[in-house]
């Protein structure tokens, strides 16, 4: 049995990549795994992992980073190593947080000149690009995937880790449990009636995940749609968050690959979103979605909420999106995982 730990700080119910590594260890634990994983805290309704490890929480990612690899370093046998966190020593380094200083660069393009000397000066940012630099040497990072086209080209643009290492392995959903939500049951929780045109956004962080753009866009459409966010745990389970929904619009001023966006498409929602996002790969303009030439074209993103207040149109492009997000599953996705793994192990140095 091929023992495998996963290394993630902590736990987050919003966040992107630790449900992406639950979903991943919940099927990888059936293909003769032993996983664990190295954290700080993570969710107690966790069992896919046959041990967590914790180590000692602090507020400091490069304290959590030397933490991990002391503890790595004392391991015997070694276990291959699969990071999802910067800093570590590692065998593969999912970067589904994307490249900080490729974030930092999108958002310095559309904010204020304080915005970008704040982005400067911020003690967290160096930090945060200090691990980076540490993963982007192949000296503590064998083989990095990137989950979209753009994240591999942030990294080749910002590091001269090899390219030959890099590869791209997107993102993807248990795509039944998206098919089948309830559209009346998420238009009660939410208060809705059934007349009413719903456009959700799903994302925390209001700035990256560009809140205010999408209420402008929205007021600009003259439609009367009515805009939900949600950055928190919904009123009702996600399935039925996305069926009570007519449109999805994700502004996004950065994402490597939102998940979001798949759940969207899996669940029959025309998706609005932008080129500053890995999701952007696998929409068409106007077949499966809409592409907005940049988060701030507040009258493009209107035009598109008003095109979609046709409920043909708006069910076409929806069935089109379902279909393409079909392609994003899990089993594919494990296979496709496990094939990098055994690659990755096969290639050790002696």
């Amino acid at each position: 049995m091929k023992q495998l730990l996963f290394i993630r700080r902590r736990w987050s119910q919003k966040g992107g990549a630790e449900n992406y590594l639950r979903r991943v260890a919940r099927a990888l634990k059936t293909k003769e795994y032993q996983l664990s994983l190295l954290c700080e805290s993570w969710g107690s309704d966790d069992n896919n992992f046959e041990h967590i490890h914790h180590i000692q929480k602090s507020n400091n990612p490069d304290l959590f980073a030397s933490y991990a690899n002391a503890y790595i370093e004392n391991l015997k046998p070694k276990p291959f190593i699969f990071s999802l966190e910067r800093g570590i020593t590692c065998d593969i380094y999912r970067a589904g947080d994307g490249v900080h200083a490729a974030w930092l660069n999108r958002r310095a393009k559309y904010s204020s000149w304080r915005a970008k000397i704040s982005n400067v000066i911020n003690p967290k940012n160096r930090k945060v690009k200090k691990l980076e630099n540490f993963t982007l040497n192949s000296t503590h990072t064998r083989h990095i995937m990137a989950n979209s086209k753009m994240v591999r080209d942030d990294i080749i643009k910002h590091s001269v880790f090899p390219k030959k290492n890099i590869s791209i392995l997107y993102n993807a959903i248990d795509i039944e449990t998206f098919t089948g939500g309830n559209r009346e049951k998420g238009r009660n929780s939410l208060g809705l009636t059934e007349k009413e045109y719903v456009i959700l956004l799903v994302g925390h962080g209001p700035e990256r995940k560009g809140h205010k753009l999408a209420k402008s866009m929205v007021q600009l459409s003259k439609t009367l749609a009515k805009l939900i966010i949600v950055d928190t745990s919904p009123s009702c389970p996600m399935p039925d968050l996305y069926a009570a929904a007519d449109v999805f619009l994700f502004p996004s001023l950065y994402d490597p690959f939102p998940s979001v966006v798949l759940e969207a498409m899996a669940s029959g929602l025309p998706v609005i979103t932008t080129y500053e996002t890995g999701a952007s790969e696998i929409i068409h303009q106007g077949h499966n979605g809409f592409m907005l030439d940049s988060p701030t074209n507040i009258s493009q993103g209107a035009n598109f909420i008003a095109e979609l207040t046709n409920v043909k149109l708006r069910k076409a492009i929806g069935l089109a999106a379902q279909q393409t997000a079909t392609h994003y599953n899990m089993p594919e996705h494990i296979e496709k995982l496990i094939d990098h793994i055994n690659t990755t192990a096969k290639c050790a140095p002696s």
